[in-house]
């Protein structure tokens, strides 16, 4: 028995022997050496999925960053336009690890406590390497255990963080129908933590999924693959101007979901609001009409409105993830004496008003009128805004209503009880 064990264990031995030629720390090193020599290799830089508390708390956020041998420069959405470059060090720590150990505000801001997060917000700054491909690199998060994806850019990191949040300023479904090959599916989506959710029928079970999401310059690309009935998909483009979100499945199948037929019915698109109008108001039991124009400006996110103040052209802006358009207070311009004009928010029944650029209305479709346009009160919680004034205001204090010349096209100094946009063909 004594020889049999002594053969035996030799013989393990010998097969270690043959499977790790080299010891372990040299084998970290050449780990550690190959990482680096990847990052580096990109000449763009990469993007960072990031993915800060171990419950995902706070949704996912996009990182890109660029690396030479000794330091990296950062961007994020948190600061989008701006970059940081600090140190940053491969070392081991019980594996290969990445570690951005100088300070930078931006990949340190998830783990930087503060009077309002006395523990931070649970965000990793050291990662270990799990698998390294040319394309793609696999970290985990040393804090969170969090899977954080690296993956090489083609173009500059500051564009690649604008052009993510661009897409994401277009997304705006939050109830979808769609299809993973044959298999029909419904989907909802939390668009604060880019979280999707996902049920469907298997032979008259109902089965769920779901997976936090991040946005990317053409859509989104999940943390986690959607699997439906034995299909999957990873990333998805997205067409604003149809509203589908369209992919291929690892087995060759069609990804695409859109909204809800109810949800289009109401969405209006930014050009839909281009044209002639009737403003229909109130004065008391009076109906007042006026004929208001709205032009669609180059930035596509603001229109012109003219013929609500007289020979004054308003802004109004393009509430995407509504599909509506949003007229709020503005300045409309200035006394001799400094004074300034402004378009205050009137909630008539409260008495209520507001001159903060928050406060205002929404306008939008009617599903069941083509051509009319409702108008309700926006989300600003301190009034709800059915009307307007024109009002003085020096240094900041109301010192009264504005005076001739200055008026609403009614010649008054107040638009009351607002209720509907019609458009003329």
């Amino acid at each position: 028995m004594t020889a049999l064990l002594s053969i035996t264990l030799s013989s393990c031995l010998k097969n270690q022997e043959d499977i790790f030629s080299e010891d372990p720390s040299t084998r970290l090193d050449k780990r550690l050496q190959e990482c680096q020599e990847v990052l580096c290799s990109a000449e763009y830089g990469w993007a960072m999925d990031y993915y800060p508390d171990r419950n995902i708390a706070y949704g996912g956020w996009v990182y890109a960053m660029s690396f030479t041998p000794e330091k990296v420069t950062i961007t994020a959405e948190l600061a989008p336009g701006q970059s940081e470059t600090t140190y940053y060090k491969m070392t081991d720590d019980n594996g290969p690890i990445l570690s951005f150990d100088t300070y930078n505000t931006l990949m340190h801001y998830f783990a930087t406590p503060s009077s309002l997060h006395y523990e931070a917000r649970d965000g990793d700054f050291e990662f270990l390497i799990m698998d390294i491909k040319p394309d793609l690199i696999t970290l985990r998060g040393n804090r969170t255990g969090n899977t954080i994806y690296l993956h090489r850019l083609n173009r500059d990191i500051i564009d690649y963080v604008e052009e993510c949040l661009a897409t994401n300023e277009t997304f705006f479904l939050t109830e979808l129908d769609g299809n993973m090959g044959e298999t029909p599916f419904e989907a909802t989506a939390d668009l604060v933590k880019r979280r999707m959710f996902f049920t469907w029928d298997n032979n008259g079970a109902a089965e769920s999924t779901d997976s936090y999401y991040l946005p990317t310059p053409t859509g989104l690309r999940f943390l986690n693959p959607i699997v439906i009935n034995g299909q999957s998909v990873t990333e998805i483009s997205y067409n604003s101007s149809t509203v589908v979100y369209s992919g291929q499945t690892d087995k060759g199948g069609e990804f695409k979901m859109t909204a809800k037929k109810e949800v289009l019915d109401r969405y209006a698109f930014y050009e839909e609001y281009a044209g002639e109008y009737t403003l229909i108001a109130h004065y008391g039991q009076q109906e007042q009409k006026l004929n208001v124009t709205v032009e669609c400006n180059d930035d596509l996110r603001t229109y012109t409105v003219r013929g609500i103040v007289k020979d004054v052209p308003l802004t109004a802006t393009y509430h995407n993830r509504r599909g509506c358009m949003e007229l709020n207070c503005q300045k409309l311009g200035e006394l001799e004496d400094g004074s300034e004009i402004w378009l205050d928010a009137w909630d008539k029944v409260s008495g209520g008003f507001d001159k903060a650029p928050e406060a205002g209305i929404y306008i939008t479709k009617d599903p069941d009128n083509p051509g009319i346009y409702l108008v309700t009160p926006n989300d600003y919680a301190p009034i709800a805004t059915d009307s307007f004034l024109l009002c003085v205001y020096k240094d900041n204090v109301l010192t009264g209503n504005a005076q001739r010349p200055w008026a609403f096209a009614n010649n008054l100094a107040r638009l009351t009880n607002i209720t509907s946009f019609i458009k003329k063909q």
